[in-house]
């Protein structure tokens, strides 16, 4: 399937993602209910390893990818 079809079909997951972080509004470095829902959200995807806690409210998501080419870091 085409990516733009996937995104598409992905859209209203990510609408509900967006809702549901702005229902719960957090400021600052107070924030651990986003940080949790961020955590919850890359377990679903299965993603390698979620290092929690970092600067109190930060995240590291580490993925193994199975192709050569670049790391990068968001």
């Amino acid at each position: 399937m085409p990516v733009l079809n996937r995104i598409a079909d992905f859209a209203p997951e990510m609408q509900g993602w967006r809702r549901w972080l702005h229902q719960h509004p957090e400021l600052g470095f107070d924030c651990h209910e986003t940080a949790a829902f961020v955590a919850e959200r890359l377990r679903e995807f299965g993603v390698d390893e979620i290092h929690e806690g970092i600067a109190r409210t930060g995240l590291v998501a580490i993925i193994n990818g199975q192709g050569e080419g670049p790391t990068i870091g968001l």
